[in-house]
């Protein structure tokens, strides 16, 4: 099974960003269904392989036991003034970036990243989701019909102090819909 750690934006932001991709996907959706509508995160490390005899809620409680306290005053999340719009040829976008807002990389996003890895028995090294490769909140998921909107109401910084294990299998835009929290880590 596929598992995500992602951070979670704190209320009112989360609320706020939650509105903008139910909007998004309504709008912009080419089937009857909609697009997928998610959760707003930041994924810290993705791509977790747990086998299908582990408890995913014993990772959160590894994390929690290494992560609580680290990160008292939370995470510092700063959004780029531009969304990234991913514009290549409809065949080569990628279905989970297609409409991100990238974030800097400050340094307590860093270190979360790296000692969650690290948590993870993971190359410590800080890697961000595979095609961006920047740390990011995605507002939009799809491969077709991407929004191209310029001035989306977005926050441009914020301060998270939880994250959440979330199963992600399988990990494709029809998936999505299927994805399911495990558990939620304080990191206060």
């Amino acid at each position: 099974m596929k598992y995500s750690l992602w951070l979670i934006p704190p209320s009112p932001i989360g609320h706020m960003s939650g509105t903008i991709i139910r909007q998004l996907a309504d709008t912009y959706s080419t089937t009857g269904e909609g697009a997928p509508v998610f959760e707003p995160h930041v994924t810290i490390v993705g791509g977790i392989d747990l086998p299908n005899d582990k408890d995913p809620r014993s990772i959160c409680q590894k994390l929690e036991t290494t992560l609580q306290g680290k990160f008292s005053d939370g995470i510092e999340c700063e959004i780029e003034p531009l969304l990234f719009r991913d514009g290549r040829e409809t065949s080569k976008v990628q279905w989970s970036q297609a409409l991100v807002a990238v974030l800097h990389k400050t340094e307590s996003l860093v270190k979360l990243v790296h000692a969650s890895r690290q948590a993870l028995s993971m190359s410590p090294d800080p890697q961000f989701t595979p095609g961006l490769n920047k740390p990011h909140m995605s507002l939009f998921y799809g491969t077709t019909n991407i929004p191209d909107l310029r001035n989306v109401d977005i926050p441009t910084a914020f301060r998270a102090t939880e994250l959440a294990l979330w199963k992600t299998d399988p990990a494709t835009l029809v998936g999505v819909r299927h994805w399911e929290e495990v558990g939620r880590i304080n990191l206060q």
